[in-house]
């Protein structure tokens, strides 16, 4: 068809509406890891969500370079 948009790769179709439960083990050196890699499905354009205690919760912050794309909310 002549003016049309190419498809979209399925990557992106199938990301569409999709929302990921992240649950890392809670532990120390776990919560960094888990939260790199939802920071890359996100950037995939998947809604990522990371379960984590008050505890672990409390030490990020808005200037952490790994959470610098997350709306982190407490």
């Amino acid at each position: 068809m002549k003016g049309s948009e190419p498809p979209e790769p399925m990557e992106k179709q199938a990301a569409k509406g999709a929302h990921v439960l992240l649950v890392p083990f809670p532990a120390t050196g776990h919560q960094n890891p888990m939260l790199q890699f939802g920071n890359c499905l996100a950037s995939r354009g998947i809604k990522c969500t990371l379960a984590a205690t008050v505890f672990v919760s409390k030490t990020y912050t808005q200037t952490d370079s790994a959470a610098s794309s997350i709306e982190i909310d407490i």
